[in-house]
């Protein structure tokens, strides 16, 4: 939902017709939104993550990489994250953005199983450049985050709405019994540290 017009907002539809579309009366009627080609061919979730900016127009759409309109749909642009070919890799699992700094971005890539390549971002430029907190991170309930992040996928992210360095990340995925004890981790630093 745009957080400056309720009555606009994004949807996904999924099946054989898939993709992006917007309704402008409150989800009365809809219609599709046209994406730059190069995002259909990228890898992308069933349902992809997007988000809007709670204080302006943009929506964020993710695939392999960020998708980002400042006017409603009317033309995106692509944001690379990883800087590779866009056909390889995993698609983005997450987006999170706060309130009270919205040139604060945090993206999860949702494969559980990738080993040493990077999956948790954080940019603090609205996307110009992007910082890696997957090897920097620490979680200390019987393994690191990054082993975590090895084992399951990000779900969601949640940045506090008064301070972007507070976060929490839902984690998804059942193949330990101690990760019971782990579905939402939070961080009060940016990233750099969690706690259960």
């Amino acid at each position: 939902v745009d957080h400056l017009s309720p009555n606009y907002m994004y949807g996904w539809v999924f099946g054989s017709g898939s993709g992006l579309e917007h309704s402008i009366n409150s989800g009365n009627t809809w219609l599709n939104t046209t994406i730059s080609p190069t995002f259909y061919k990228e890898p992308k979730q069933n349902i992809p993550p997007m988000i809007t900016n709670p204080i302006s127009k943009t929506f964020y759409l993710g695939a392999k990489n960020l998708y980002r309109t400042y006017n409603r749909g009317a033309s995106f642009d692509k944001i690379d994250i990883l800087g590779i070919p866009d056909s390889v890799g995993d698609p983005l699992s997450a987006i999170g953005i706060g309130t009270s700094d919205t040139s604060r971005l945090y993206v999860a890539y949702g494969a559980p199983l990738w080993k040493s390549v990077p999956k948790f971002f954080k940019s603090s430029n609205s996307g110009q450049t992007w910082t890696d907190l997957t090897p920097l991170v620490g979680y200390n309930v019987q393994g690191t985050f990054v082993q975590l992040l090895n084992r399951y996928a990000v779900t969601d992210i949640a940045v506090n709405q008064n301070d972007p360095n507070t976060l929490w990340v839902s984690l998804d995925g059942f193949l330990t019994p101690w990760m019971d004890s782990a579905r939402v981790i939070v961080s009060h630093n940016g990233g750099l540290t969690w706690t259960n």
